[in-house]
């Protein structure tokens, strides 16, 4: 790692208003140019990082996905014969009101549309069945 100088004797001499000889300016001027090159590795070293980090939120987030999309394929819900669930869509359609929008703050509510949209194996479902609609 670069090396950190201390400020604190520069401060406590400020504090006190000394001034500095023709000597110590030169050297003081040599140890901020030093520390400026310091500074650009540190920032190189943390745009590395941060780069590596970008990288290992992307690989983070790809496994997830993959996660979500393996443990859908076994959630419960998938499990159950289609018998099954058209009968709870159907308990579902009968339990709300279907309400069709004439104007902008109307809304349009159609439960079957509704269970239609979940996903491609519902819409499958929901489609063939007329008696939901």
């Amino acid at each position: 790692m670069p090396r950190v100088f201390d400020p604190e004797p520069t401060l406590e001499r400020l504090r006190k208003g000394d001034s500095p000889g023709t000597t110590e300016v030169s050297k003081t001027f040599e140890l901020i140019q030093d520390a400026h090159v310091q500074l650009s590795k540190y920032d190189s070293f943390v745009e590395k990082i941060e780069e590596s980090l970008q990288k290992l939120k992307q690989a983070r987030e790809e496994l997830k996905g993959s996660i979500d999309v393996t443990a859908a394929f076994v959630s419960p819900v998938r499990l159950l014969p289609e018998d099954v669930l058209l009968e709870i869509f159907a308990l579902h359609i009968a339990s709300e009101e279907v309400t069709l929008g004439l104007s902008p703050q109307i809304r349009t509510h159609c439960p079957t549309l509704h269970l239609s949209q979940i996903c491609s194996f519902w819409r499958k479902i929901v489609l063939s069945q007329p008696t939901l609609w």
